[in-house]
Parts: C-alpha cells; structure tokens; sequence
C-alpha cells in the first residue's frame, strides 16, 4: 500500500460538537490506510479522565497494521469478528468515557450522549464496532482499492450523476509511468487490460486437426 509522511490531522471531539459517526468511520479508514490525527478531546463537567499510557509514536504503525487487518475481517468474516470483539468488550471500553448532556430548550429538553476517547487507537476501534453493525449501513459500503499499488479500504464512492456505486477503485490519483496523474479508477482499469494481454499471449494457440 502506498503511504506518504505527512503532518498529523487534528482530530477535534468536543461535547459542543462530538464525532459523527460518519467521521469516526472515516477516520477509521484513514488511520488504517496510513493517515496520523492529533486527537484533541475535551471532557465535559463531571467526566473522569481516561487513565492509561500515552500512545507512543512508534506503536502507530502496528495499531494500523491492527485495524487494517480487521477491516479485512469486516469485509470477509463480520460474524466471527464480531463475536471476538464482544468478547473483549472489558478492554475497550476502559478507553472510552460516555456522557449524557442534558440540555434546556424552550418546550423541554435535548438528550445527547457524548463519547470521550483515550487515543485515536480508541477511535478506529470505535469505527470497527459502527462497521460491524448493520443497522447503520457503512459496513456494507466498506470497499479496499483493488489498484496494485494502492489497496486502500474506502467507502463505495456514489457518481455524482447518479447509477451503480463505484466499488473497486477508490477516488485517488496517482502518476502512470510517463509522470501524469491519472485516477485509479483509469490506472487500474489499465492494469487490467494489461495482465489480460499477458494471459492470452501465454495461452497455447489451439492447433487444426490435420489430415
């Protein structure tokens, strides 16, 4: 899979403006495809603080190495990871604080519940548990870029025009080997092309019957 170096992306989660699930699940994908955050989380009044170590910079890489692979699961073997996941429930949920807010509105109250997270580690693995639950539908889009130098998981990119959801290639560009910068979607569909043309020319030709 490719991956560039790039400076962490602030991760903001606040109980003013909490994680969507939709932004948890994408960050899910870009932790596991390489990206880094800076998790800013704020606690709101009343809420403990998560204890526990600070992630350390050189345990990134296998903590994506982690969610990758089960991102894989969730794509081939939902059930099963489902039920390891429900039984390790205990761990995961030290690293996770929930809050209910309740506020005043002029004919009563707003309900709304607040999820504080230890590392951005806790938050793909939030994803995951979102991923695995069909009630809410991203599972069923989660995709992996099947680009041979790409391999990033994403979520089925819908046209804008409308018609079938593109599936197989994500919705990044790369340069071809002349330098231009061309989509993956055009890169993979050349790839293709190409490992057909070396198949055929590998197949023996069928010879005549001959008299």
């Amino acid at each position: 899979m490719a991956q560039h170096k790039r400076a962490p992306r602030k991760l903001i989660n606040s109980p003013e403006k909490p994680l969507t699930e939709a932004a948890i699940v994408s960050a899910t994908l870009d932790f596991s495809n390489g990206a880094t955050f800076q998790l800013e989380d704020e606690r709101a009044p009343g809420m403990e603080a998560i204890k526990g170590p600070a992630t350390a910079l050189e345990s990134i890489p296998l903590q994506q190495e982690t969610i990758r692979n089960s991102l894989i699961r969730v794509m081939t073997e939902p059930g099963r990871l489902a039920e390891e996941v429900c039984r390790g429930q205990a761990s995961f949920n030290a690293t996770v604080r929930a809050h209910r807010i309740v506020n005043p509105i002029t004919n009563g109250l707003t309900i709304t519940y607040y999820e504080m997270f230890h590392s951005v580690f806790s938050v793909a693995k939030q994803g995951l548990l979102i991923l695995l639950d069909p009630a809410r539908g991203f599972g069923k889009k989660l995709c992996r870029c099947q680009y041979s130098k790409c391999g990033k998981f994403f979520l089925a990119i819908q046209p804008k025009g409308g018609g079938r959801p593109q599936t197989i290639y994500c919705g990044e560009q790369s340069r071809d080997d002349d330098g231009e910068l061309k989509s993956h979607l055009h890169l993979g569909h050349k790839e293709r092309g190409a490992r057909r043309m070396r198949k055929l020319r590998a197949t023996p030709k069928r010879r005549g019957n001959t008299k």
